[in-house]
């Protein structure tokens, strides 16, 4: 925040300002409704305030260092006196550019606005509002992400029986389409990429028998629901083949994370309606 209030300072000098770091100031507002923490959210805009001071003091004092401070008041004392004191005679051009104005003006606030109120009823692979999206799940190991209530509550759930099974050299294999666990847990993906579901069938192959062969054999976590409703049961999941397809490679990795699984007698330790967590013995 002292950095983007520095640089919006610094803007302040020239025609353009910076209005994507006055924007970054701005998400302060939706950030004490989500941490409700009025101290934490007064020190960062206290900081972009301060930054913004120390910008414009430091292109004072550049004008100053140049002797450049006449011309600089002269300038400003001609631009508020134009503006002042100029009338506008509107032509024929002057109206329809006026009017492009207008439309231009008209259509970057409708883009704007309609973006944002998307951008508030959904949030990537975390479908609902994100005005209810206000509560941190207490037991993962990263605190800036925050849900739904009831997605929290699930997510600890699972934190709760996941956790005791990671240590400083756990990986974790996260199967399918649910990359976030290792991010929640701070721990590295088996397959290099937590993602596997971007991952070609070939690649897919090659890293889990690099993997196989240079690293400690990993805690496997597997989502039974849908990875874009992922909080809601599949009823009808007895093991890894009905975990939900992201595309038709997915049926041979599938095979091949079964046969994993039963190769090195990996066992059931924990499972609910929407996860399922296995172990090597």
């Amino acid at each position: 925040m002292l950095i983007a209030g520095m640089i919006v300072g610094v803007g302040v000098f020239f025609r353009l300002p910076n209005i994507c770091l006055v924007a970054f100031i701005a998400i302060l507002i939706p950030f004490y409704y989500q941490t409700q923490s009025l101290k934490t959210t007064m020190r960062f805009f206290g900081a972009a305030v301060v930054g913004f001071a120390i910008g414009v003091v430091l292109n004072i004092a550049l004008i100053c260092l140049l002797h450049h401070q006449e011309t600089f008041i002269a300038s400003v004392k001609h631009t508020f006196d134009t503006f002042l004191t100029h009338t506008h005679t509107h032509t024929g051009a002057d109206t329809l550019l006026s009017r492009c104005r207008i439309y231009a003006i008209v259509f970057v606030a409708y883009f704007v606005l309609t973006s944002l109120y998307d951008t508030s009823l959904w949030s990537y692979r975390d479908k609902g509002s994100r005005v209810k999206k206000t509560v941190r799940p207490e037991l993962t190991l990263q605190h800036t992400t925050f849900t739904s209530k009831e997605n929290a509550a699930q997510l600890d759930t699972l934190m709760t029986h996941l956790i005791p099974h990671i240590h400083s050299n756990t990986y974790i294999l996260a199967y399918p389409n649910i990359p976030a666990i290792n991010y929640l847990t701070r721990t590295p993906a088996y397959l290099d990429n937590p993602w596997e579901g971007i991952i070609t069938y070939d690649n897919f192959c090659t890293t889990f028998e690099n993997a196989v062969q240079t690293k400690p054999l990993p805690v496997i976590v597997l989502g039974k629901g849908n990875d874009t409703r992922w909080n809601i049961p599949n009823k009808e999941w007895t093991d890894i083949y009905d975990c939900p397809d992201w595309h038709t490679a997915n049926n041979e990795k599938k095979s091949y994370i079964a046969e994993f699984i039963s190769q090195y007698h990996y066992t059931i330790v924990w499972e609910n309606p929407l996860f399922q967590i296995l172990t090597p013995q």
